[in-house]
């Protein structure tokens, strides 16, 4: 999903419905959600949310294993997680350091 969202063309031939819905995505949604460089940790007021765009069991065992950093109460979905409403970055770049991937933060209004 995350690479379909950053102009790879998915491996099928999609409807025009759905080519209209992936065009709408790309352009409304996947700016605030996807970057290249990494996943992405965003801040909307207390909703701080990691976009991980990498599925449900991924995304639970991501959870599971950074409690420290998640929201308790959250459930994952198959694109991202709910952190905790305090995290800071620095809290969380060293609670998933073991993961090794560059995650970006940008903060909403």
């Amino acid at each position: 999903m995350r690479e379909v969202l950053l102009s790879t063309d998915p491996p099928v031939s999609p409807t025009r419905h759905a080519d209209a819905c992936l065009t709408e995505q790309r352009e409304t949604d996947a700016p605030d959600t996807v970057h290249a460089g990494g996943t992405l940790v965003t801040r909307v007021g207390k909703d701080v949310r990691w976009w991980t765009w990498a599925g449900y069991r991924a995304n639970a065992t991501l959870a599971a294993t950074l409690k420290s950093v998640t929201d308790p109460l959250q459930r994952p979905t198959d694109t991202r997680l709910r952190l905790r409403e305090d995290l800071t970055p620095a809290d969380f770049e060293s609670a998933r350091a073991v993961l090794g991937e560059p995650v970006r933060f940008q903060q909403g209004t």
